[in-house]
This record gives structure tokens, sequence and C-alpha cells, in this order.
């Protein structure tokens, strides 16, 4: 399962609209991004978290743990824009 999700984000970041969630919002361009939004998410930091060793030593993968960071990235945005 781990395997397949770090495809399917692999495929979100290559996408050709991805470039708005590939890299954490500019807080100096967007001052007010979090008045909106609490806990900010974005395809690079999601990879880090969800794929690094040092991120997760020691933790166990958990798929629906991964699939709502991949939400957040969406919510995230609805709620901001």
């Amino acid at each position: 399962i781990e395997r397949d999700c770090k495809r399917i984000l692999d495929t979100l970041i290559k996408h050709e609209l991805a470039s708005g969630f590939c890299e954490p919002v500019d807080l100096e361009v967007f001052t007010d991004y979090l008045d909106y939004v609490k806990v900010p998410m974005d395809l690079k930091t999601l990879r880090t978290k969800w794929f690094s060793g040092r991120a997760r030593k020691g933790a166990q993968f958990e798929v629906v743990d991964f699939i709502a960071d991949v939400r957040r990235v969406w919510h995230n945005c609805r709620m901001y824009n």
C-alpha cells in the first residue's frame, strides 16, 4: 500500500495543474493565509512527511492518515480561495 501511495503522490506532483500545490504557500506573499488555513499542507511537505525515513522514523504507514493529508491540500485551497 505504501508503494501505491507513493506512486499516486508522484502522479499528482507531475500533473500539469499541480504547480500551485507542490510547494508550501509563500507566507510573505499570502500574508493572510494562516488566518484561513490552520494546518498548511502541500505535496512536497506531504512527500517528506510520509516517505522520508527521518520524518517517519519508527512510525507505521497509515493509509487513512496519508489520504487525509492529500485531502488537506485540496481543502486548504478551497478554504483560502
